[in-house]
């Protein structure tokens, strides 16, 4: 009860306001949602020929490391490149649960049920986290592990 307080009272004072379109209310309202196109086929990170998963052609493949990149949306299309900026630079972490469900949705329909995998941050200069106060990619990596694992006893990130 005193968080719904506590957010009434902050988004009093501090209105939320669409980052897409200045609509009041929201972070990210619901048409502003809807312009955010989701990536339907996986490609080949060199070429960009459709390959399942993201994982690299033939022609591509490299003997050690990363083995492809699986995208959630079109960074460039609608309002994802505010939204991926407020919640970088302007401490908007709110967003963050969004984003995470891009995330989420990204991966559940790209991966098979049981795989196994590891969810991880990639690691942010020991300044600029200092300056942030938090960094980015672990907040969406938590979101999404803790989201992937809600079935089993505890997550693992």
């Amino acid at each position: 009860m005193f968080y719904n307080i506590k957010n009434f009272v902050l988004d009093l004072i501090f209105p939320k306001f669409c980052l897409g379109c200045q609509k009041e209310g929201t972070w990210v309202c619901p048409k502003c949602a809807q312009e955010i196109l989701l990536v339907k086929s996986q490609v080949c990170p060199d070429c960009g020929r459709i390959s399942k998963f993201g994982k690299y052609c033939l022609k591509h493949q490299k003997p050690h490391g990363l083995t492809g990149v699986l995208v959630a949306a079109y960074y460039e299309e609608g309002p994802l490149k505010e939204l991926i900026h407020n919640f970088k630079y302007n401490h908007i972490l709110e967003v963050g649960d969004f984003l995470g469900e891009l995330l989420v949705e990204a991966l559940s329909n790209n991966l098979t049920t049981g795989q196994d995998m590891i969810i991880t941050a990639v690691p942010l200069n020991f300044w600029r986290q200092s300056q942030r106060g938090y960094n980015q990619s672990e907040v969406l990596a938590k979101y999404v592990a803790n989201r992937l694992n809600e079935n089993q006893s505890e997550p693992r990130f």
